[in-house]
């Protein structure tokens, strides 16, 4: 989600990334509600632009921007007069003590306001950044020759292997594929398998050495054996799959053994040395020789099924289920301790929102023990029209529309690992898309701009009497909803639940959640 201008610690974290990236924002300068700084890493400096204008401001920065040193360096898109000094004077409401220096689109220097009090090294100016990055790239062309100096003394190794090497072929045409794109890191990554596949394949054809001749007979070549085709990886882990059920059922040193042969096998796949996968299987698959394959082994070998979500995980999704409404009716009826079973509930939910689900059902303990003394009291008791005294308005639908924005958000993260688990099955072990399982965790990436703010705002409504503090937190609300709902309507939110590897209601059910804020800000 854009970040508004707040003294946070998660806004002050979007700032320092971008010592890491490029980051897009916008900026806005004394709208009705004070300075607006929006940040986003996806969102263009366009949109943003259009953002901070629907929030008041009448004049408008935005761009992109990078950390260097103590400086944030602007790449300006439009500018607003004397904008650098008015940033660096919000940065520093923020505790952030940072010189700003403007660019053009060009990189040439339009505007600076450096800090007077800092040192020298606190600065760089735009042709000292210059050097600073014409050595950062003459370091990487150094790197990159060295790694294709690298890549060039493998080949004739490659070559003297003959079709044996097939895989490594590939997985050096895939090395040049990322030297050329200049993608060092996964570059020397391909090759450092490649020299593991090269190793093993090596000290297997050192070992067949030629049979010794009998006396009087003259020495004669072994005869050569055909060349083999190189392993299915799909099927190396279809076998990998299966064996793994046999040793989890093998008792004693053969299971022990076995096992340490899967362990290997499993770690030569990863670094697509096929033919040593194969030999460390079939190692393993000897040392049960004499053990019964269980009967689900005995059947078709399937590609290994994605890991199967903890127990502890079921019972807190089914005790959720059980206590949100209960939750809600006594908050909705005040009966009981309305604060308190809601901070229980909330502290059993981050819990398992964290994937602590022992510590979830725990603490759903005290919950529990909260709705039990809700329901035992009467509608009208003492307790009850004391905290309808001290209630807000509204209150109840204010506590049901955060509870179930919380519960929403949380699933949303469940359902992302849902997919994340179903592409990491259907991917794992096929040549080719040996990446792919690696590269899920950036599902992730799109859920970071839905935070808690939200929540936390309709948590401060509950506790705010009507006036004007209240209303100004309604505002806040719904204009946290508004970015929710630009979220929701990104590319990859319109497209997830079409995701073609399992069924979710990601988009769907967030909207909804989102729609009964929305009734409960309007009453």
């Amino acid at each position: 989600m854009p970040q508004a201008a707040v003294n946070t610690e998660e806004h002050k974290k979007l700032v320092m990334m971008g010592k890491k990236r490029p980051m897009n924002f916008a900026y806005g300068p004394n709208s009705k509600e004070g300075d607006v700084f929006l940040i986003d890493r996806r969102k263009p400096p366009e949109v943003l632009f259009r953002l901070v204008k629907k929030e008041g401001a009448k004049k408008v920065a935005s761009g992109t921007f990078t950390v260097k040193s103590k400086n944030l360096m602007v790449t300006a898109q439009s500018v607003l007069p004397g904008f650098a000094k008015k940033l660096r004077k919000h940065l520093k409401s923020l505790n952030l003590k940072m010189s700003v220096v403007v660019l053009d689109p060009e990189g040439n220097p339009l505007e600076s306001d450096l800090d007077e009090e800092a040192g020298p090294e606190d600065h760089q100016a735009p042709a000292q950044e210059a050097e600073a990055e014409e050595q950062e790239a003459e370091s990487r062309a150094q790197e990159a020759r060295a790694l294709a100096a690298r890549l060039k003394a493998l080949k004739p190794r490659i070559d003297a292997l003959g079709p044996a090497a097939a895989p490594l072929t590939k997985a050096a045409g895939t090395a040049v594929t990322f030297l050329k794109a200049g993608e060092l890191d996964r570059t020397e990554a391909a090759l450092d398998k490649i020299e593991a596949g090269l190793r093993t394949l090596e000290a297997r054809a050192a070992a067949q050495t030629e049979r010794p001749a009998e006396p009087g007979e003259a020495p004669q070549p072994a005869p050569r054996e055909a060349t083999p085709a190189a392993p299915d990886a799909k099927a190396l882990v279809a076998r990998a799959a299966a064996l793994k059920e046999r040793v989890a059922q093998a008792p004693g040193p053969a299971g022990a053994a076995a096992k340490k042969g899967l362990v290997e096998a499993m770690g030569l796949l990863k670094a697509r040395d096929l033919p040593g996968a194969e030999a460390a299987l079939e190692k393993a698959e000897a040392q049960l020789a004499d053990q019964p394959a269980p009967a689900e082994a005995q059947a078709e070998p399937q590609v290994e099924e994605a890991p199967q979500p903890d127990p502890a995980q079921a019972q807190w999704d089914d005790l959720l289920r059980d206590f949100q409404p209960q939750v809600e009716r006594a908050i909705a009826e005040k009966r009981g301790d309305p604060d308190k079973l809601l901070r229980a509930f909330d502290f059993a939910k981050g819990k398992a929102e964290a994937g602590d689900y022992q510590s979830a059902l725990k603490a759903g303990q005290r919950v529990a023990a909260h709705l039990e003394s809700a329901q035992a009291e009467a509608p009208g008791s003492h307790q009850a029209r004391d905290a309808e005294a001290l209630t807000p308005e509204n209150v109840a639908a204010f506590t049901r529309s955060r509870l179930n924005w919380v519960t929403t958000r949380s699933d949303l993260k469940a359902q992302l690992a849902k997919i994340q688990m179903a592409i990491v099955a259907r991917t794992r072990g096929i040549e080719g898309l040996e990446e792919v399982a690696e590269q899920t965790e950036a599902l992730f990436d799109y859920v970071e701009e839905i935070d808690q703010s939200l929540e936390t705002t309709l948590d401060a409504l509950v506790a705010t009497p009507d006036g004007a503090e209240r209303q100004k937190l309604k505002g806040e609300a719904a204009r946290i909803v508004r970015s929710y709902r630009d979220t929701l309507d990104s590319d990859f939110f319109q497209a997830v639940d079409q995701n073609g590897f399992t069924k979710t209601n990601i988009r769907a059910a967030a909207l909804g959640a989102l729609d009964q804020v929305d009734s409960a800000l309007a009453t």
